[in-house]
């Protein structure tokens, strides 16, 4: 047996896995930021006007429920417009917003671009073209619930002169199960942790999914609605920290949106969402891209680039460390020396018992961050720390899943919502 071979392999793995922790200890200061310091913001003195954008295709189980709480916002009413985003006239969705006195927008350019980013941009320039007068647009999912004040929180934001603000993300079930559990306990942590602390030390934060408002001018400058890849969200973020525009986290304003229920389910998000971060470079963002007309905060760049990418790098190492395995295994086999065939497999075993430990220890710290926003029974809390390896694991297997199988990084899969939605706290 070549111990001096495995040592050496071990030796690679924790010198990688160092470095990525190391890559990693801005978050030190995140964690103060966290403790100490909250972000304040004053009573607006402008009301600005928003066009509210939701696309809703085949919504009409869920949409009720954003549509309900717009109606409730205690934002003046005549400060918004709302416009529901569908596909078809005869698609029930506009039926329900029409009843609450909000109008709908039918899509007519649709061949290969049915997604929720060529749906904003549709209706950007259905805007443009009818001179719609707004400042700001908000954006929202169909399945979306909206604290009563959520418009109000976010028009303090504005006017105090961010271009891009956005609320704390929870979820409408998150008490189903552990699977709904594990997603929303990501989203409260990028909130509660990632978004504050980016937020106070960059002007920066990470749009992910919707509740957004975002300054008309930002859009004017880049030419139009550019943000049509798979994660149009992350496209924006991008584009932002290229760019340096101020970004606001009101912690007040909260919002709320569907988790998936099922391992099938996630996995559609996880392979659009992994292919999606992957599909222009972020070493372009971090290292080469300059930015066009504003200062940015290069720290800042950094760290957006590697908090997206280092959890991918730390399991992409871990089975490429198995796979090193493998082929000593191999190598032994075709030497025929079958005895230290076990020893290896044993190896491999560790490896894996130590990926998914990573897993849990990640789930249980963003458990004890996200305190009291994590609102799932003790079970759950439980059961998404113990099988926290689930959830992180399938971001790997969404990535191999997308690397076999092409078509699936360019196809925006469709997600049914349920709109079954647990009480939430206003």
């Amino acid at each position: 047996m070549d111990y001096m071979a495995i040592l050496g392999s071990y030796l690679a793995l924790i010198l990688a896995l160092l470095l990525i922790l190391l890559l990693n200890s801005y978050y030190i200061k995140f964690i103060y930021v966290y403790l100490k310091k909250k972000k304040t913001f004053k009573k607006a003195t402008n009301l600005y006007k928003y066009i509210v954008l939701i696309p809703a295709r085949n919504e009409s189980k869920v949409i009720r429920g954003i549509l309900s709480s717009l109606k409730n916002q205690t934002y003046d009413s005549s400060k918004f417009d709302v416009y529901v985003i569908t596909e078809s006239e005869d698609d029930p969705t506009n039926k329900i917003a029409l009843s609450y006195g909000y109008k709908y927008f039918v899509r007519t350019n649709l061949e290969n671009r049915r997604r929720k980013g060529y749906a904003i941009q549709e209706a950007y320039e259905y805007l443009k073209e009818n001179n719609i007068e707004y400042d700001s647009l908000v954006i929202f999912d169909a399945d979306n619930i909206l604290s009563e004040n959520y418009l109000e929180l976010l028009n303090d934001v504005r006017d105090e002169g961010y271009e891009i603000g956005v609320g704390l993300r929870e979820s409408t079930n998150s008490n189903t199960n552990f699977i709904s559990a594990s997603a929303s306990l990501l989203f409260t942590f990028q909130s509660t942790f990632v978004n504050k602390g980016r937020s106070i030390l960059f002007d920066k934060v990470m749009i992910s999914g919707t509740g957004y408002f975002i300054n008309k001018k930002i859009i004017e400058d880049a030419g139009g609605w550019i943000w049509v890849g798979l994660t149009e969200d992350v496209d924006l973020t991008r584009y932002s920290y290229i760019h340096g525009i101020k970004m606001g986290y009101n912690q007040e304003a909260i919002y709320y949106d569907e988790q998936p229920v099922d391992l099938k389910t996630l996995h559609k998000q996880h392979v659009r969402w992994v292919w999606g971060f992957m599909n222009r470079s972020y070493f372009d963002l971090a290292l080469n891209t300059k930015p066009l007309y504003r200062k940015t905060n290069k720290l800042g760049r950094w760290e957006f680039f590697f908090s997206i990418n280092l959890f991918q790098f730390s399991e992409l190492i871990e089975v490429a460390h198995i796979v090193t395995l493998l082929g000593f295994i191999i190598h032994l086999a075709v030497t025929q020396n079958f005895i230290y065939i076990p020893i290896y497999f044993g190896f491999i075993i560790l490896d894996i018992l130590l990926m998914l430990l990573i897993c849990d220890i990640a789930n249980f710290i963003e458990l004890i961050i996200s305190g009291s926003h994590f609102k799932v029974n003790k079970k759950l809390k439980f059961l998404s720390v113990l099988l926290g390896f689930v959830f992180w694991t399938d971001w790997l297997l969404a990535w191999i899943d997308g690397f076999l199988h092409p078509k699936k990084r360019k196809v925006w899969a469709t997600i049914e919502h349920q709109g079954k939605k647990q009480k939430t706290n206003k």
